[in-house]
């Protein structure tokens, strides 16, 4: 993502929703919201209530400022997010009424329309006494990291099941015509599928092979072409003892890789087939290496 001055307020967890901040908008007659950009973009009030802006323009704008949260975004790129092909003639003014726009609506809404922060050379969003579901989701994948370093496997587990149950869809599902977003997108997309990666390697080291075989015939529909996730679905099928299913997955990943990408599997998803045809003993549970072939499993 382009580079932005930094805003000078208190990022940390604990300060984005301290009890002081929330003491403060309290005070003031101003309430906090939940945004949530792991999905389409969807705001809630303290009381639950949605208040997601109806305005595409508005959304683009909470949008761009929430992806980077803490940041000033510049007014250049704020302007390219909504008149992407052609902008007005007094496009500066344009987009000083559609932040004044969206200030109104934070305000009419309950939310301190300060939460949008003015900066020399664009704007900011203050997230200090709101709640934004990357943060959430990052704080989570943090404490799962260092539960796996301290070997509390359990803990870890729940800590990315929780992370990932804040997914709710595709992000900004209706506002890819941004660049920027469409970037942002596929970046929450890849730190969620490294934390499918961890968490489903994590159930497969606990010996919870039979339990997950499910999750992973639905995750591995939805992603088709991704080996590691197959990898994981091969040991956990052999290790319940359904070694022609096994090699059944891999075939049929084999074939699509083929068909649509013209390529063969790669070496690590070639050698789980080799060693499930060889009833390898390094797939049974709970031989360490077995995680080591895995292609990203290695911890």
């Amino acid at each position: 993502m382009i580079p932005h001055h930094e805003v000078v307020r208190p990022a940390a967890a604990a300060l984005r929703a301290s009890p002081a901040g929330q003491r403060r908008f309290m005070r003031e007659g101003f309430r906090p919201m939940k945004i949530s950009l792991l999905g389409p973009l969807e705001v809630l009030d303290a009381a639950g209530s949605r208040i997601t802006p109806s305005s595409l323009r508005q959304r683009m704008l909470l949008a761009h400022l929430c992806v980077d949260a803490g940041r000033v975004v510049s007014a250049d790129q704020l302007l390219s997010a909504l008149w992407p092909s052609e902008r007005p003639r007094t496009s500066f003014t344009a987009l000083q009424v559609n932040i004044s726009r969206l200030r109104k609506y934070l305000a009419n809404a309950g939310v301190d329309p300060g939460t949008v922060v003015t900066a020399p050379d664009g704007y900011a969003i203050d997230l200090e006494c709101h709640q934004l579901d990357v943060h959430d989701f990052r704080d989570l994948v943090a404490q799962a990291r260092q539960s796996d370093r301290q070997r509390l496997m359990e803990s870890a587990t729940r800590q990315l099941r929780q992370a990932l149950s804040l997914w709710r869809g595709d992000p900004f599902r209706d506002l890819r015509d941004s660049v920027v977003l469409e970037c942002a997108a596929r970046a929450f997309e890849e730190e969620r599928n490294a934390a499918y990666e961890r968490l489903i390697q994590l159930e497969l080291d606990l010996g919870r092979h039979q339990h997950i075989i499910g999750e992973l015939y639905e995750l591995t529909s939805r992603f088709p072409t991704w080996e590691t996730l197959h990898a994981q679905l091969m040991i956990a099928l052999y290790r319940g003892g359904r070694t022609a299913e096994s090699l059944t997955v891999y075939e049929a990943i084999r074939r699509r890789l083929v068909a649509e990408l013209g390529i063969e599997p790669s070496g690590s998803l070639k050698r789980i087939q080799l060693a499930v045809l060889r009833q390898d003993d390094q797939l049974e549970f709970p031989d360490p290496q077995a995680a080591a072939m895995v292609p990203g499993g290695a911890g």
